[in-house]
């Protein structure tokens, strides 16, 4: 299983899920936004994790 992470600022890091996936043998990768990183093929991804941030919807 290939898990993908978006992380939008570097204080919210992935911290336990990439200890979770690893204990399980998956694979993780993130694309880290404040780096202005690309997403990958949406097609090699299982399963898709969208940290936080400072942000809101206001």
């Amino acid at each position: 299983m290939h898990i993908h992470y978006f992380q939008h600022v570097p204080f919210e890091k992935p911290g336990n899920i990439q200890e979770w996936a690893k204990a399980r043998g998956y694979e993780t990768s993130g694309t880290r936004f404040y780096h202005d990183e690309l997403v990958p093929d949406i097609r090699n991804i299982d399963m898709l994790v969208v940290m936080g941030g400072p942000m809101n919807i206001l």
